[in-house]
């Protein structure tokens, strides 16, 4: 059971942090901002490395500010979604 502070943390709305770690694909950067795009969020900071070892990994980190913990979820659901999508980290910040 959770106490009324917990379930208020939980809901209100928090800067979120996410790390998509997927192929290196042209494609990736379009749909992860297509993902935030469709829900009307830009993010506050977005960065992106590229690693060519191994057949090649992009690593996409960005902070949406003003997400609760049900939205964030929802988009690291789609983000998993994508057939390169490797791995999606998120943390509230």
């Amino acid at each position: 059971m959770y106490s009324s502070s917990e379930v208020r943390t939980r809901t209100e709305p928090a800067t979120f942090c996410f790390s998509v770690h997927t192929d290196d694909d042209v494609s990736v950067l379009p749909r992860v901002t297509g993902v935030l795009a469709k829900r009307g969020l830009t993010p506050e900071r977005m960065i992106s490395t590229r690693f060519k070892h191994a057949g090649g990994e992009l690593h996409v980190d960005f902070q949406v500010e003003g997400l609760d913990h049900p939205g964030a979820e929802l988009i690291a659901q789609e983000m998993r979604r994508m057939v390169t999508a490797r791995v999606v980290l998120i943390s509230q910040k």
